[in-house]
C-alpha cells in the first residue's frame, strides 16, 4: 500500500511540474507529508508544448 501511495504522489508531482513549466508560473507547490512545500522553477529553456 505504501508503494502505491508513493507512486501516485510522484505521478501527480510530475504532472503538476509539467503543467507549471509550460506556463509563465515560476513556482510549484506540492503537498508532502501533509505540508505544502513550494519549489521555484529556475530554468525553463528546454520546455515546450510537447515535453
Amino acid at each position: 500500500m505504501s508503494t502505491e501511495n508513493t507512486t501516485e504522489v510522484l505521478a501527480k508531482a510530475i504532472d503538476e511540474t509539467k503543467d507549471v513549466v509550460q506556463t509563465d508560473k515560476e513556482e510549484v507547490t506540492f503537498k508532502i507529508q501533509g505540508e505544502n512545500v513550494t519549489f521555484q522553477i529556475i530554468n525553463k529553456v528546454a520546455s515546450n508544448d510537447t515535453n
